[in-house]
This record gives structure tokens, sequence and C-alpha cells, in this order.
């Protein structure tokens, strides 16, 4: 009984510590892996693209990649949120595949204005501030509001891997009360001891 309280609050600490990595190494930092070579290093790709036709065709893939993993999949009805109140059109895949459209016209449309413009100035150095300026809008527009991926990242993880969009959530609460529970552990075995030295005394 001395020591029973001592190796329960070790059990109790022990499991924060191997839950935690497991929630942490086993389920978040996978799937953050996994969604960045599907997606995120096609975004981080996309806004660092030095030409509109780069910036298109990073764009496309990333497009394509998202269509490929929700096929069959209403994308009125798929959001980036859990919340009810925030189901609606700007949190829906819906808005991100009309975004990814007008962004993708807007990128023709530059590199339209940008083959014009060369055949009406011989000012490079007008040529290159233009384009310069132009690329830096779009990279801003691609950054603005949540960023390019603002309602497929959170999408995804809801609906591929939900444990660990809600990683925090259950990592939380399980330690807070594994560590409650180490305590609690703790201070009983000071109670036992007290009461076993009391009867030793009588």
């Amino acid at each position: 009984m001395r020591d029973k309280g001592n190796i329960l609050a070790a059990l109790c600490l022990s499991a924060t510590i191997l839950f935690s990595a497991w929630m942490i190494l086993g389920v978040y930092l996978p799937t953050a892996l996994e969604y960045n070579r599907r997606f995120g290093s096609r975004v981080v790709m996309t806004i660092d693209q030095a030409t509109f036709s780069g910036m298109n065709e990073q764009l496309l893939i990333l497009w394509q990649n998202m269509n490929a993993s929700f096929t069959g999949r209403d994308y009125a009805e798929t959001y980036g949120t859990p919340w009810f109140w925030e189901l609606t059109y700007d949190n829906s895949l819906a808005a991100q595949q009309d975004y990814f459209r007008r962004l993708a016209h807007r990128l023709d449309q530059y590199e339209e204005s940008w083959l014009k413009f060369q055949t009406n100035t011989t000012n490079p150095v007008l040529l290159e501030d233009w384009y310069a300026k132009a690329i830096n809008n779009m990279r801003e527009e691609m950054k603005r509001a949540g960023g390019l991926d603002w309602a497929l990242k959170p999408a995804w993880w809801l609906t591929f891997r939900p444990i660990a969009y809600w990683w925090a959530f259950i990592l939380v609460p399980t330690d807070i009360c594994l560590i409650i529970a180490a305590l609690y552990f703790h201070g009983k075995n000071w109670e036992w001891n007290r009461r076993e030295r009391e009867r030793s005394q009588r």
C-alpha cells in the first residue's frame, strides 16, 4: 500500500506522455505531411512562381488534386469548418473552386496583357516594373483572407483525417484529466502512508 499511489500516479504521467507523443507524432504530423505533399507544396509553389504561366500551371495542379481527392462530393455541401453557424458558401469547396476558376482567368488575362504590353513599348525598365508589380499583386491576392487554400485545407482535414483535425481538442482535456488523476493518486499515497504510520504507532 505504501507505494501504490505513487505507482498509479507514475502510470498516469506515463500515459500522458505516451498519449501526447502518439497524438502529435502518430496523428497530427503525418496528416500535416500528407496534406503538404498533396496540396500545401503546390500552394507554396503557386505563390512563389516568378511568371504568370508558372503560377497558372501550379494552380491548375492544385485544383486537379482537389478535384481528384473530393471526387463525387457536393462542393456546395463540403465545408472547411465544423461549426454549424459557419456553414456558408464562403467556407465551402464551391467557393474554393469558384476562386480557383477566377484566379486562373485573371492569370490568363495578365498573360495576355503582358504580351500586348510588350508589343506596345520598348522601354525595358517600364516592362520590368509592370511585370514585377503585377506578379506581387497576384501573390498578395493569394495570401489574402486565409490564404490560397483557405477552405480546401480544413475541408480535407475534416473529411479525411477528422481525428487529426480535432487533435488539440482531444489531447488537452485528456492530458489534463490524466495529470489531475496523477496528482490525486499522489495525494492518496501520502494519506495512505500517514494512516499506516498512525497504525504502527498504536
